[in-house]
């Protein structure tokens, strides 16, 4: 059996976790993250030094968030805790994630709001997040933040990077697997965002470009048509102005038109997002000016 120790400078000062739990953590939090229907789900990949630490957070057999900032991690990282009473090492990894992951039922995504506690799953699920070590301690006693002390339970520390949870957004954006990475490109191992750069092995390019948009399949990446924008050019191409949908000022259908937009840019200071537009005849342009004159 694959035996390895999560613990730093070479001292036997916690639990000894076998690579076949490590494993088993990881693929439960992957499991779960790809049947979330995201768009930007990066894969997750197990991190040495954020195991290290959650092990030697777990040594203190007291039931807090919080980390050890001799091991490198000072608050940096979102951070998972669980207790099961018990003899014998903790074996059952997916009911470690999935007891996080049910709070799922109490989180309301589009209105971005929780009715119970919800933080924990939303950390398993966060998009961005693509580093996870865990630790494993053994409590005779086990102190609450409250005081209280339990006896002999299983603790497990998982730490998280980057950290997630960040107020006022959205754990993940809802689409087709891989369509919205953050990374520009669609490349994907098995239904997650990952940073391969080649469709080999279980690295594919599943991306589909909307909007008449064109792949580049060998980065996997979308030429987007004029006034479309966004990994997979579903995202309409928007400006900023500060006149924009105001009286007076351009109406918002007006503020859409990539060619306005440009000429905004030109003469009023307005921002472009998307890409330039193409040329348009004389006569169009002609009757687009009239427009704008007529609002500002």
């Amino acid at each position: 059996m694959d035996i390895r120790l999560v613990c730093f400078y070479g001292k036997v000062f916690c639990e000894v976790l076998s690579g076949s739990l490590e494993k088993a953590i990881l693929d439960v939090h992957n499991k779960l993250r790809r049947q979330e229907g995201a768009a930007d789900m990066k894969i997750m990949s197990w991190n040495g030094p954020l195991a290290n630490q959650a092990s030697k957070w777990a040594e203190k057999c007291h039931f807090e968030h919080g980390f050890d900032k001799t091991e490198g991690v000072d608050g940096s990282a979102g951070q998972n805790l669980f207790i099961s009473g018990g003899s014998g090492q903790y074996t059952d990894m997916e009911a470690v994630v999935k007891a996080w992951y049910n709070e799922k039922k109490d989180y309301n995504y589009n209105k971005l709001s929780c009715s119970k506690v919800c933080g924990h799953y939303t950390q398993v699920v966060w998009a961005d997040t693509n580093r996870l070590g865990c630790g494993y301690k053994y409590c005779s006693k086990l102190t609450e933040d409250n005081g209280k002390v339990k006896n002999n339970v299983h603790y497990i520390v998982c730490n998280y990077s980057p950290p997630g949870n960040f107020k006022g957004q959205k754990p993940f954006k809802k689409g087709d697997a891989c369509s919205l990475c953050s990374s520009g490109s669609g490349w994907c191992r098995d239904g997650l965002c990952d940073s391969c750069s080649s469709a080999s092995g279980d690295c594919t390019c599943p991306l589909k470009c909307k909007n008449c948009g064109t792949l580049n399949s060998s980065n996997c990446k979308c030429k987007c048509s004029t006034g479309w924008t966004g990994g997979d050019c579903s995202e309409d191409c928007k400006d900023n102005h500060s006149k924009c949908g105001k009286s007076p000022g351009y109406p918002k259908s007006v503020c859409k038109n990539p060619t306005i937009i440009d000429f905004m840019k030109s003469n009023y200071g307005g921002q472009k997002i998307c890409n330039d537009a193409s040329e348009m005849k004389i006569g169009k342009i002609v009757i687009i000016l009239s427009i704008l004159l007529a609002y500002i």
